[in-house]
């Protein structure tokens, strides 16, 4: 996801234990453990939304394709 190798990520984790201190470092783990969580779920909820909405509009689109169907075979007879 973010291309971060593990020299990044010791970096990463000595500025963070620098500026924050080891006390207060897992509750910050944690807090962004759980913010991540709940950003995937959210980005997880939106793709679901976004695929029930094309299968109801699949769904439109078929019976809308069957009625206009129907009406052209009406409208054939009508010309016979």
């Amino acid at each position: 996801m973010f291309n971060i190798g593990m020299s990044e990520m010791i970096l990463i984790f000595i500025v963070a234990l620098i500026v924050f201190g080891p006390d207060k470092l897992p509750e910050i783990a944690r807090t962004l453990g759980k913010s991540a969580r709940e950003l995937k779920k959210a980005g997880d909820d939106l793709v679901e939304a976004a695929t029930d909405t094309k299968r109801a509009a699949d769904i439109e689109v078929v019976g809308v394709r069957e009625s206009l169907s129907k009406f052209k075979e009406a409208q054939a007879m009508m010309k016979d």
